[in-house]
């Protein structure tokens, strides 16, 4: 059994949980599913929240199942890094995907709807002994509660926020299951947008996808005002992993200035969303 934070006693009764059983479970609040008691929006407190947790357990941890109060009607992202020092920034991500909140209202304070990301088709293992840093882009209403002596990080003004020091703690947690993940060449399990490498990039960067069977395939690069800047791949595609490269050019052929773009990919299965960091 691994060390929780101190317990804080809420109704959490009135609120939905999470049905997934674990054998490891983390939470900024000490118990799990407790709800928000103070919330903050993407321009009067952060655009990102983060903690960091410790695999103290023995064991390899495969992360399972994420989950945060929160509310947004527009597509985020969940980040992760293994490492033992707090990230230089949300764009040196290690491992990140996209998700859309349970509950659209970005207004709710605190947000009363917990969104569970299912985590378990990512392949994310935090060795033994290891660290793990941890959060999501907040999608317009993020969950606190008061500082319960976890601390986590916001990203504000170009640089992480202790949240402590404004007596908030986010609420985030996740749940995970001992063992290791095994690597070969069989056809993928899911359809997976698996991110781009390198990233931030400068002039280009690959993007990644898998695809558990045959299937018509869209992926399209847009500005963070929703417009298209390029379309990379229009078709069919064979099962397995797929890479494509993006040169940093519009459909025009001309350099798309530095900033977030968003990648994005459709297929029968839905659609997935990616952050590319361009920096010049």
């Amino acid at each position: 059994m691994i060390t929780r934070p101190l317990l804080l006693l809420l109704a959490i009764g009135l609120f939905a949980a999470s049905g997934l059983a674990a054998d490891v479970e983390y939470s900024t609040t000490g118990a799990m599913d407790t709800p928000a008691t103070l919330g903050g929006d993407r321009d009067g407190w952060g655009t990102e929240f983060i903690t960091r947790w410790d695999n103290a357990t023995g064991q390899d941890v495969i992360i399972e199942e994420f989950g945060w109060p929160c509310g947004g009607w527009w597509s985020q992202f969940w980040y992760v890094w293994i490492r033992d020092d707090v990230p230089p920034d949300p764009y040196t991500l290690e491992f990140y995907g996209s998700f859309v909140a349970a509950s659209e209202d970005d207004t709710e304070w605190p947000p009363s709807v917990y969104t569970y990301v299912d985590m378990s088709g990512e392949g994310i293992v935090v060795p033994a002994g290891a660290s793990m840093y941890f959060g999501y882009g907040n999608p317009g209403m993020g969950g606190q509660i008061g500082f319960n002596g976890v601390e986590t990080y916001s990203w504000l003004d170009d640089a992480w926020d202790m949240d402590g020091d404004f007596g908030r703690t986010a609420v985030m947690q996740f749940k995970g299951s001992f063992g290791t993940v095994a690597v070969d060449d069989e056809t993928p399990r899911t359809t997976a947008l698996l991110g781009n490498h390198p990233n931030p990039f400068n002039p280009s960067t690959t993007i990644s996808f898998s695809l558990p069977r045959d299937m018509s395939v869209s992926l399209e690069v847009y500005s963070l005002l929703g417009r298209r800047v390029s379309r990379l791949l229009q078709g069919r595609r064979e099962a397995g992993t797929h890479q494509v490269v993006w040169d940093g050019a519009d459909e025009q052929g001309r350099a798309v200035p530095s900033g977030i773009y968003l990648a994005r990919m459709v297929t029968e299965d839905g659609v997935e969303v990616g952050k590319l960091v361009l920096a010049k």
